[in-house]
């Protein structure tokens, strides 16, 4: 049996569209459908649904997802605080932006749109961790971190579904050197 709404439902009864409704409503709280700026207070989750949106002076208590009617527009986050994990799926080359005092729990690259996509972190915004699941071309996350060795929780890919960090395929070593940049493909460097 499973509890929908005020009744609990045998395993041989149909559901309801109200039900399916309520449902709907409680796993996401907030949908965000028009170009502009936004500022949204909600304790549940948002989606973010369209392009050239602004969240600004805004708390999440859930999930913010950018969802795949964002294309390869643009979002950009600033001055604000997101409990739960942001959510990409879609976004281009210049396209997700975080700014000013804004704070994330986790970021989940799982984009599904073909092309390549940047998230771009600047210096005061805080992230706890990177992890891409997958994507349909090139993954940048491009900013600064305050100490170089938060890098090293970048998760980069996954072995058996095992999540593989940075720190199990690189070192991370802060000097004054100039940027070097060598690529691998399969292997072999090229």
């Amino acid at each position: 049996a499973i509890y929908i709404g005020k009744r609990i439902q045998e395993d041989n009864d149909y559901i309801t569209r109200a039900e399916v409704a309520t449902m709907i409503t409680r796993l996401v709280e907030h949908y965000i459908q028009n170009e502009g700026e936004a500022t949204v207070n909600t304790q549940g989750n948002l989606v973010i649904n369209t392009q050239n949106v602004t969240l600004n002076k805004s708390v999440i208590k859930g999930d913010l997802i950018i969802g795949d009617g964002v294309g390869q527009g643009e979002v950009i986050i600033k001055d604000s605080k997101i409990e739960g994990r942001l959510l990409i799926r879609a976004g281009g080359e210049n396209s997700i932006e975080m700014l000013g005092n804004t704070q994330v729990g986790d970021i989940v690259i799982a984009k599904t749109i073909d092309g390549n996509i940047r998230v771009y972190v600047e210096d005061r915004v805080q992230v706890d961790n990177v992890v891409i699941n997958e994507a349909n071309g090139e993954v940048i996350v491009e900013g600064e971190f305050n100490d170089p060795q938060q890098m090293l929780n970048i998760v980069v890919g996954a072995r058996n579904n095992t999540p593989v960090y940075l720190r199990d395929v690189a070192r991370i070593v802060d000097s004054t050197q100039e940027r070097a940049q060598k690529a691998y493909n399969n292997g072999k460097q090229g």
